[in-house]
């Protein structure tokens, strides 16, 4: 039982990490549409600005990236061992668990779309007009994937108390 408890101590750990990622991802979008935003009353006399874009479109690529990877784990854990050990314990517990593990694949695909996103503004040459557009979109799309990714953390929290305390009674 110590094990299952550490696993499930490990797993609401993850989430706040995670949450933690997506969050300087949403952070480094954010920067981008403030690096416009800016940009804009200087543009002519500033010369050269693309490279600033390039680099934060690079640091935020390497951001969804380490998101993805830590997402990718913890959805398995979470869809292997942790399943396994609501199945064992609680029925109930195991169906609402099991409802929030669909949409997993939901998040994959929000974030493999912000990566395809991401290299779609690093590698194009869409006018200034487009270009500020299609990274507004990425925005608002990593802004909504924080949220709806916070809504789904706190849902499973919530199902790993409830499991806590079905262990701990014995």
């Amino acid at each position: 039982m110590e094990k299952t408890l550490a696993l499930i101590d490990q797993t609401i750990k993850e989430h706040e990490q995670i949450m933690t990622g997506i969050k300087a991802s949403e952070g480094i979008a954010n920067d981008m549409a403030a690096i416009l935003e800016l940009e804009r009353p200087v543009e002519g006399f500033v010369v050269g600005r693309l490279g600033d874009r390039r680099q934060n479109l690079k640091n935020l690529q390497k951001s969804i990236e380490k998101v993805d990877k830590a997402l990718g784990q913890h959805f398995e854990r979470e869809e292997k061992a942790i399943l396994a050990v609501f199945e064992k314990r609680s029925r109930s517990l195991a169906l609402a668990f099991a409802l929030l593990l669909e949409e997993h694949d939901d998040f994959r695909k929000r974030i493999r779309r912000a990566e395809e996103m991401a290299f779609e503004l690093f590698d194009s040459n869409l006018s200034r007009e487009v270009w500020e557009g299609k990274a507004y979109g990425l925005r608002a799309h990593i802004r909504h994937t924080r949220k709806h990714l916070e809504a789904h953390a706190t849902s499973e929290a919530e199902l790993f108390r409830a499991l806590r305390k079905e262990l701990q009674k014995g």
